[in-house]
C-alpha cells in the first residue's frame, strides 16, 4: 500500500508515528484530522438540567474492548449514598455474549441503565444533557469520534489512558485519564466528580473549539489538488522527456 499509493491520510499524530516506525516514507504521510459533523455545534450553548445525580453517558459498541463492564463494577462498587445515573447507548452488537452479561450484571442496580440507541440526529442534543462522557478504552483507539462528539456540545470525557485516547483528552484540563482496567480507580473519579461539582465546571471550561467535518473537508480537496497538480506536472515531465 506504502509503494504504490500517491497519499497516505492518518486521521491522528499517533497512528501517523506508528506508520513511520513500521517503515512508510514520511513525504507519502499527511494528517487530516476527523471532525465533527455541524450540527453539534448548535448544542454547545443548551443549558444543562439540574440533576442531583451525577450523569454519566457511554457511547459505543458492545464489544469487550470499549470496557463497559469497567463502568459497571465501577458503579456497582459505589455505596448507595453516592448519587450517580449511568446511561449506556450501546450501538452495533460485535459480541452479543458481552451484551448479555452486562445485561445481567446490572439486574438490582438501579443506578444502572441501558438506552436505545440514538440518531446522528438525536445525539448532540442528548449529549449535552450529561455531565461527563465516559470511555473506558481498553486499547488502541485512532481518534475516538465520541471524544469529539463531547466536546463539541461542551461534555467533558473521563477516558483511559491509551494510545488515541489520551491524544484528545488533557488530564485534568478537559477530561480526565484513568488506567483502563482499573476499577477502583474509575469508581474513586466518579466519587470525586460527584462530590465536586466545581471540577465538572473547571473541566468544561478547558474544553478548545472543536475541528467539524467541514474543516476536514476543506483539508480534504486541498490534499487532492496537491496530488493532482503533482500528477499533472509529472505528466509534462515525461512529455517534454519523450519529445
Amino acid at each position: 500500500m506504502a509503494k504504490f499509493a500517491d497519499r497516505i491520510v492518518t486521521l491522528s499524530d499517533r497512528l501517523y508515528e506508528t506508520l513511520l516506525l513500521n517503515g512508510v516514507p514520511q513525504q507519502k504521510l499527511i494528517i487530516c484530522k476527523t471532525g465533527v459533523p455541524d450540527i453539534f455545534l448548535s448544542s454547545q450553548n443548551i443549558k444543562k438540567t439540574a440533576h442531583q445525580a451525577l450523569q454519566v453517558v457511554f457511547l459505543g459498541r458492545w464489544n469487550r474492548n470499549k470496557g463497559i463492564h469497567i463502568l459497571v463494577e465501577a458503579i456497582k462498587s459505589l455505596p448507595n449514598n453516592i448519587s450517580i445515573e449511568l446511561t449506556i447507548y450501546g450501538s452495533a452488537v460485535d459480541d452479543e455474549k458481552y451484551r448479555q452479561q452486562i445485561i445481567q450484571s446490572i439486574k438490582g442496580e438501579p443506578r444502572i441503565r441501558i438506552a436505545e440507541t440514538l440518531t446522528r440526529e438525536e445525539l448532540p442534543k442528548v449529549l449535552a444533557t450529561y455531565d461527563i462522557l465516559a470511555l473506558p478504552a481498553q486499547w488502541f483507539d485512532v481518534r475516538p469520534m465520541s471524544i469529539l462528539e463531547a466536546h463539541a456540545v461542551k461534555l467533558p470525557v473521563l477516558g483511559s489512558d491509551v494510545g488515541g485516547v489520551n491524544e484528545l483528552i488533557k488530564h485534568n484540563v478537559d477530561g480526565l485519564l484513568l488506567p483502563p482496567t482499573d476499577v477502583k480507580a474509575w469508581a474513586e473519579a466518579f466519587v470525586q466528580l460527584s462530590k465536586e461539582p466545581n471540577l465538572l465546571s473547571k473541566l468544561r471550561q478547558g474544553i478548545q473549539p472543536i475541528r467539524t467535518m467541514s474543516m476536514e473537508a476543506i483539508d480534504t480537496v486541498n490534499l487532492y489538488k496537491i496530488v493532482l497538480e503533482e500528477k499533472l506536472a509529472q505528466k509534462k515531465l515525461s512529455l517534454a522527456v519523450k519529445l
